[in-house]
């Protein structure tokens, strides 16, 4: 009779301790390696997703060498307006800031299309710099009406108050009514910004305070100087650097 109490190949408390203890180990690996594995996928799915999504916005390169070349010609043209009409968002942004390149005044009409009506936030806000770009007093109606638009995005407000500082800035000066009428918008639009309880738009005080300083309106120092306690930095120091360039014209 045999008086064992285990079988001869059963393993000692100590033994299957140890067993227990590798066998958590290697499942807890292959565990963490699946992890690693699954994340890795899922990397390379959204990876080949942004690829794909900027594959599609990208300015094909037979259309960008079209706008390089009219750039450097300084050439607008119908085949240039005809891509402010392009089902991607991304060529009529470039066209656009290709028309504000040449500056060529004949633009305006077309660029004030894309910043009337364009879906695209980028693209209005391209066409507002744009129409800043050329400099052009026939702008001036235009980027007047946009600023005045409540329900536009700040992106663009920012492009267009920055147009109106350089559109009201080359005017001559027999336009001076015209100067005067932009440089009460631009404090009009900085005034808000500085309202208690307003949720203030950062690019627009910032551009809005460089516009002040091209336009020089009557009264923009008061209202400059509302921004000089800003809890932000940079809006500080450009309301200083402003204010102080101001008294010194």
């Amino acid at each position: 009779m045999n008086t064992n109490r285990y079988p001869k190949n059963h393993l000692s408390l100590p033994a299957r301790k140890f067993a227990r203890a590798a066998m958590f180990a290697l499942c807890a690996g292959a565990l963490s390696v699946n992890i690693c594995l699954a994340q890795k996928t899922k990397r390379n799915v959204a990876d080949k997703a942004a690829a794909a999504a900027n594959s599609r916005s990208a300015v094909p390169d037979e259309i960008m060498l079209q706008l390089v070349r009219a750039e450097d010609e300084r050439r607008w043209n119908a085949e240039l307006a005809a891509l402010f009409s392009d089902k991607r968002a991304a060529v009529r942004e470039r066209a656009a800031l290709a028309a504000g390149r040449i500056g060529d005044e004949h633009a305006v009409s077309s660029l004030s299309i894309l910043l009337a009506n364009d879906k695209s936030t980028a693209v209005r806000a391209m066409a507002a710099f744009a129409l800043g770009e050329t400099e052009s007093a026939s702008a001036t109606e235009l980027l007047l009406t946009a600023l005045r638009r409540g329900d536009e995005q700040a992106e663009v407000r920012a492009r267009v108050i920055e147009a109106l500082g350089k559109v009201a800035g080359a005017l001559p000066e027999k336009e001076e009514e015209r100067r005067r009428v932009v440089g009460e918008a631009i404090l009009n639009a900085l005034s808000l910004e500085s309202q208690p309880g307003m949720k203030r738009q950062r690019e627009v005080v910032l551009k809005g305070l460089t516009a002040a300083l091209r336009v020089h309106p009557a009264n923009a120092g008061a209202v400059v100087a509302q921004f000089l306690t800003d809890t932000d930095a940079r809006i500080r120091a450009d309301a200083g650097n402003t204010l102080t360039r101001l008294k010194a014209t």
